[in-house]
């Protein structure tokens, strides 16, 4: 689709809005700025994507279904969003939502022309796709993907690789210098607050005045606040998602039940159909599905090399991350106690080297699996580099691989699974409770991260929180530049009250 084609989708009131995907310039300038800026794990994460694209680029459903699928696959969960908003936005298909449903019968909207049976397969440059217009340039189906996925990786890839030739500099200065501390505590307060305002706006977007929604969303929350930070954190996302689904179906059953026509439409999880065009040719269709199938082949080839392959692959540095990439759901601070169990307990690297490359995850931005790249690095003193590039790749490629593997499959089981299309609002609320749930995780951690310079200051992380989304809801700041004047903010309160202007010295290795 050429960049600033508006396509029409029903919001929660059930009112067609536009939405106007970006161009491939647009989307890579918008994904590696925050690759640069985007502080504060994977629910900051998810909390910018929601406040910067939804209203602009799709809609608040089609971003929860994005978000759930991602939950149920083990991966980094707001890079494998990152790389399915570019798989979905740019040929403007995927704003298509699952048509509406008659009981025992087909999906409205099926017929030969409508675009419910099209793809958001884009042809090779030259050749005919969706909405293909003169002039316009299209693109295989996989590259948006990884446009928009691979910069906001990049940034922090670079600067972990960098880091890990000076890690014992950079420990030295963190545990020196507590201005960085409070900078980082104020970057991060901000990241909170956008968690706080997504989680908002997703409750009233995807379960809006709907009870079931509500509980739904609700015990989601409630679960998982009860059973982090156990070890079973892994395995209650992909569960609560499929949990909400099971919800679903029986909520819809109800509902035929009690309507003896056609199903009643849910205008929070579905949409308008785009303009119907020309689909993609059986050939095309046909590489992009073996395209798909070569990929979770490998995936499952090289997770098998990489558990019972030759010593010489299986205990390399690319090995013992990707099994952990592979077998962990949630990212982010989930992805720990696996990496300490491989790195840590077999030797590789020490305890404080591990300390540091966690701290170090949480100060840069961008994926906190860029913790990998560091201690890869690490993990292979004898040539960092490449030790950065093995633990990159093998803690990202499982996740992102899967994304690219199954996602031709997703797209046309989300169309055509009358099952699926009942299962859906109810994984998107499950989804949206996660968020809920992580605001008040990250809350508490928030807490207990602050310098001592700050400890008296008990509701430092609220107020700072209110001052960033206030800059981005009034004075329309972008939700980065937010973020960096939230750390430049607290700061100068930390030199103001706690006098710690002196401690930036200790950066440069001189006193004043």
């Amino acid at each position: 689709m050429a960049a600033g084609t508006s396509i029409a989708a029903a919001d929660q009131e059930g009112v067609m809005t536009k939405f106007t995907p970006p161009g491939i310039g647009e989307l890579a300038s918008r994904f590696f700025v925050l690759g640069c800026t985007c502080f504060g794990g994977p629910s900051v994460h998810l909390a910018v994507f929601q406040q910067m694209f939804v209203g602009k680029w799709f809609s608040a459903a089609l971003f929860a279904e994005l978000m759930a699928f991602a939950h149920v696959l083990p991966g980094p969960t707001s890079t494998q969003v990152a790389f399915l908003i570019g798989l979905a936005v740019i040929s403007g298909e995927m704003q298509t939502q699952p048509a509406q449903l008659k009981p025992g019968g087909a999906a409205a909207g099926t017929g030969p022309n409508s675009s419910i049976l099209r793809t958001a397969l884009l042809a090779s440059p030259g050749g005919g796709g969706p909405n293909n217009t003169s002039g316009s340039k299209t693109y295989p189906w996989y590259y948006p993907g990884l446009v928009s996925g691979g910069l906001f990786i990049l940034p922090g890839f670079a600067l972990m690789s960098l880091l890990g030739y000076f890690t014992v500099t950079y420990q030295q200065t963190l545990e020196k210098s507590e201005f960085v501390g409070c900078v980082l505590i104020g970057l991060a307060a901000v990241g909170w607050g956008m968690v706080a305002a997504a989680a908002r706006g997703m409750v009233a977007g995807t379960c809006g005045a709907s009870n079931w929604k509500l509980l739904v969303c609700a015990g989601s929350c409630v679960v998982t606040l009860l059973v982090y930070p156990t070890s079973y954190v892994d395995y209650a996302f992909p569960f609560l998602i499929l949990l909400g689904g099971c919800c679903a179906l029986v909520a819809s059953s109800a509902e035929t039940q009690g309507t003896s026509g056609e199903k009643v439409a849910d205008p929070v999880n579905t949409g308008g159909n785009a303009p119907p065009g020309e689909g993609p040719t059986a050939t095309a269709v046909l590489l992009q599905n073996s395209l798909a199938l070569l990929l979770l082949l490998g995936w499952v080839t090289v997770l098998l090399l990489c558990i019972f392959g030759q010593p010489m692959f299986s205990q390399s540095v690319f090995a013992q991350f990707y099994t952990t990439g592979a077998l962990v759901f949630g990212g982010g601070p989930v992805v720990l106690p696996l990496l300490d169990k491989k790195l840590v307990s077999t030797g590789r690297i020490t305890t404080p080297e591990f300390l540091a490359g966690l701290s170090l995850g949480q100060a840069i931005p961008g994926p906190m699996f860029n913790l990998g790249t560091y201690l890869g690095a690490l993990s292979l003193p004898a040539n960092p580099f490449v030790g950065a590039v093995q633990g990159c790749l093998g803690l990202f490629s499982p996740g992102v691989v899967l994304i690219f593997g199954l996602f031709p499959f997703w797209k046309a089981l989300r169309q055509r699974s009358q099952i699926y299309q009942r299962m859906l609002p109810g994984m998107n609320a499950a989804a949206t409770g996660l968020i809920a749930a992580s605001l008040f995780v990250l809350y508490r951690q928030l807490q207990q991260q602050r310098p001592p310079s700050l400890a008296a200051s008990v509701y430092l992380v609220p107020a700072i929180a209110i001052c960033g989304v206030a800059l981005v809801k009034v004075a329309s700041v972008p939700e980065p530049l937010a973020i960096i004047a939230g750390g430049v903010l607290t700061g100068v309160y930390s030199y103001a009250v706690a006098g710690t202007a002196g401690d930036v010295f200790t950066l440069f290795e001189f006193s004043p």
